[in-house]
This record gives C-alpha cells, structure tokens and sequence, in this order.
C-alpha cells in the first residue's frame, strides 16, 4: 500500500522573495596597479645559471659565492635552485644588475691553461673546480637549430 500520506510540496518556494539582493557592491573597484609583481617571479635576465658544479656542493657555498656581488648592485638572492647531482643551479636575484655583474666578473676573472685550455681558477669556485656561470637567458637562445637527433647504430 501506499502508506506515506506526507507528501512535503510545501509551496514556500515564494520565500526567496523580490529578488532585490542588489549585486553592485561595486565590484569594479580595481585592486591597486601591481607594480612589484615582478619581483617575486622569475625573469631570465635575473637568473644564474652555473654549470660544472661538484656533488657535494651546498646551498650555503653558492649562496656565499654569490650574494656579496647582489649586496654590491643592491640586488639580493630570491632562490637558489640546486642541482648538484646533475651539476647544475640557478640563483634566482631580483634584479639583472646582479647577474650582469657576476657573468662580467666570471669572464673578467677566469685563468686558463694556455696548452689545454683547461679552466684553472675564476672567482667562481667551489672544491677547486672553476664553475661556469652565465645568464639563464643566453642558454635559452643558444637551443634554435639542431634538429639532427639521430644517427643510428
């Protein structure tokens, strides 16, 4: 049998009432220009990238080789993206001054050997191993051509 009588069509569906909720809250009032966003993202042009770098490197031995030129253009270190194990680290300033200054220091400072051509010294170096340090934004360009990934065996 059909034994629930209470068939709740309560017909209150007329409470919602004028719909008079008035949605101009104003929301055009624009949140202020964001000028400084920029210094929390990563730009290329402030961004170490450092090749050659020993295993056992640690973040505070980038950090030390590194912030005293920040410090000198007013720039300071944001990150540090370390990679030791694959030789490789970004260091993230908040500025390009900073990384102009390092890169021109690195060339300016660097001793070769005048037979091998090996790199001996730089002002850039960690467990005796000269790194090699340029900006981020030049190894991006450098990956136009060479599409020839082949040759088989």
């Amino acid at each position: 049998g059909k034994d629930n009588p209470h068939h709740n069509h309560d017909p209150t569906d007329s409470a919602s009432g004028p719909s008079a909720t008035t949605t101009t809250t104003t929301n055009n009032t624009n949140p202020p220009p964001q000028s400084r966003m920029l210094s929390n993202q990563r730009t290329p042009e402030a961004t170490l990238f450092i090749r050659n770098i020993p295993d056992a490197t640690k973040e505070p031995e980038i950090r030390s080789l590194f912030e005293s030129y920040g410090v000198d253009t007013g720039n300071r270190i944001l990150g540090i993206t370390l990679n030791a194990n694959r030789g490789f680290c970004f260091v993230d300033f908040d500025g390009p001054a900073a990384v102009n200054a390092i890169v021109a220091e690195a060339q300016r400072s660097l001793v070769k050997d005048e037979r091998t051509g090996r790199k001996i010294e730089s002002s850039f170096m960690v467990h005796g191993r000269v790194l090699e340090v340029d900006q981020k934004i030049k190894t991006l360009q450098a990956g136009g051509g060479g599409g020839g990934a082949g040759g088989g065996m």
